[in-house]
């Protein structure tokens, strides 16, 4: 029988066949597969585009020469969620400096292009494409260089010699999904674990599964010669990383490395580098078998991602690192190409946003809330959506017990929540699995007797939803409460023609019709 090819562990099936995944699905890979709303929430969004503010403010302090806008290139954006929170935060925070927000370009990328389709067709994005801070591309972070805009049809390559403009780079659940190499240091020596170029993920439709991987049947050791990788920067780090003191296996994330190796080859220079991800900041500080182990969400894989590996190669750039993290997540900022002791709206940004309480703690209580909800009170419900800034996923996670503590709240949170449901309708971003932010929105308004609107919040339900019956009979409902009744017949009978037993609906329509018959006697006789 022939002996099974062995290949490095990024080159192996299970890489192949969770690529194939999300270009084949698109959009659909986050239909309560891929986790993402840790790294995806209104949160993050507003703390990222503060950093961002600060940092090009720290370098157009700095002064110098610079050729085209300066760049925020986020990697696989994925759904386009996180983008759109982005976007809408930049905006509001450069109004007040128009000239930093005409030289800024957003570019959305990823190697799926069904999302870059979904992104080009998605209404939230036509502001910004008119207004000329949004572009796409295709990026793919194992082999991509410079940017093909397919947009504005520009091509973002550095010029040698030529000064470029700085470049953030948002990385969210990115690194941890792009394929790593697999080594074991072992007495001192380093050793690279090659499997067999066959090996798979078992089958799994589960959203977290899990698949350790210590030891694997066919793989063997061999020696790693110097150097394994090009460019010689990330071969250091893998150097540095094998004498951290770490024993037994870890898996390095040279392709994350080569591809910040090639921005600062091709884009610019200096690079200002976002990450919130799921990863370790000491890989020799947990158990082997932790290091080693593939989360599985449902066609697709996803490893721990070394951040000592990325603060590394930052610092050997002439960068800096700033992470913190929690249980569930690690938030960190890297500078290539210059310190934060350089950049001090940039340090001042990260203290704030990251230092004092980051996304992870964000994540953290919303989890205890969802635990414990049946006992929430509308205030601290309240407290809680300002804290996520008026987060649709809360309103979702929490809206029965909102619904369920009107009739006893007060008058403050009462208030509150009148003045600010309009935040989250802004903070939607539709997607094809997103739940009817709109109706509950028009169900809340309704039961506060906000009715005209509570009839825009289901209008906007129609316009993405389409005809629900529920949703055109709570349409007739508020109609009939603003003295509008032919609309709230029209409602009913289009809520009839969805639903032809909805009782409800037929109820009331035969009501208005007793109650015009009535009016019709009074007026011919005269008498009431």
């Amino acid at each position: 029988m022939k002996e099974a090819e062995q290949v490095p562990f990024s080159r192996c099936g299970i890489w192949r066949s969770h690529r194939e995944f999300f270009v084949a699905e698109g959009i659909s890979a986050w239909n309560g597969r891929v986790p993402f709303y840790v790294t995806s929430n209104p949160y993050l969004a507003h703390a990222y585009a503060t950093i961002i503010v600060r940092f090009l403010q720290d370098r157009r302090a700095a002064g110098g020469p610079v050729e085209g806008p300066a760049l925020v290139l986020e990697l696989g954006a994925g759904t386009g969620a996180f983008s759109y929170q982005v976007l809408r935060c930049l905006v509001e925070l450069t109004g007040a400096v128009p000239d930093l927000a005409a030289d800024l370009c957003y570019v959305m990328s990823d190697i799926s292009e069904r999302n870059l389709d979904f992104w080009s067709s998605h209404p939230a994005f036509a502001p910004f494409l008119e207004q000329g801070l949004l572009d796409f591309a295709f990026f793919d972070v194992e082999s991509s260089g410079r940017l093909d805009l397919r947009v504005s049809q520009r091509v973002v390559e550095r010029r040698p010699g030529q000064p470029a403009p700085p470049l953030v780079v948002i990385a969210n659940y990115v690194f941890d999904a792009v394929p790593p190499d697999f080594f074991r240091l072992e007495d001192g020596r380093l050793s690279e674990v090659l499997v067999p170029e066959s090996l798979t993920l078992p089958p799994n439709e589960e959203a977290n599964a899990s698949f350790e991987i210590t030891r694997i049947d066919g793989s063997r050791w061999h020696g790693v010669a110097e150097p394994r990788y090009a460019p010689e920067s990330v071969d250091r780090v893998l150097r540095d990383c094998a004498a951290s003191q770490i024993e037994g296996g870890f898996l390095f994330p040279a392709a994350a490395l080569g591809c910040l190796a090639r921005l600062r080859e091709t884009i610019a220079h200096e690079i200002l580098l976002l990450v919130a991800d799921k990863g370790i900041l000491a890989p020799a500080s947990i158990p082997e078998a932790s290091r080693l182990t593939l989360g599985l969400h449902g066609g697709c894989a996803s490893s721990l991602l070394d951040f000592y590996a990325l603060e590394c190669f930052a610092r050997s750039q002439g960068g800096d690192a700033y992470t913190c993290q929690t249980e569930g997540i690690v938030t960190a900022a890297y500078s290539l190409g210059a310190e934060f002791s350089e950049l001090p709206e940039t340090r001042l940004a990260l203290a704030q946003f990251l230092g004092v309480f980051n996304p992870g703690y964000l994540y953290d209580v919303v989890h205890y809330f969802q635990a414990s909800k049946p006992g929430a009170r509308l205030e601290t419900l309240i407290a809680l959506l300002e804290l996520t800034l008026w987060d649709p996923y809360v309103v979702d996670q929490f809206f029965d017990v909102l619904l369920a503590s009107l009739p006893y709240a007060g008058s403050y949170g009462i208030g509150k929540l009148s003045e600010n449901l309009h935040r989250v309708a802004d903070n939607f971003f539709y997607l094809p699995s997103a739940p009817d932010t709109f109706f509950q929105l028009g169900v809340l308004l309704q039961e506060m007797q906000h009715h005209d609107e509570a009839l825009r919040a289901y209008e906007a339900s129609l316009s993405w939803f389409g005809e629900v019956a529920g949703t055109l009979y709570r349409m007739g409902q508020c109609c009939h409460a603003l003295r509008r009744v032919d609309d709230a017949v029209g409602w009913f009978r289009r809520a009839l023609q969805q639903r032809p037993d909805f009782v409800e609906a037929r109820g009331w329509i035969a009501q208005i019709e007793e109650d015009r018959r009535e009016e019709r006697h009074v007026d011919e006789s005269g008498h009431p």
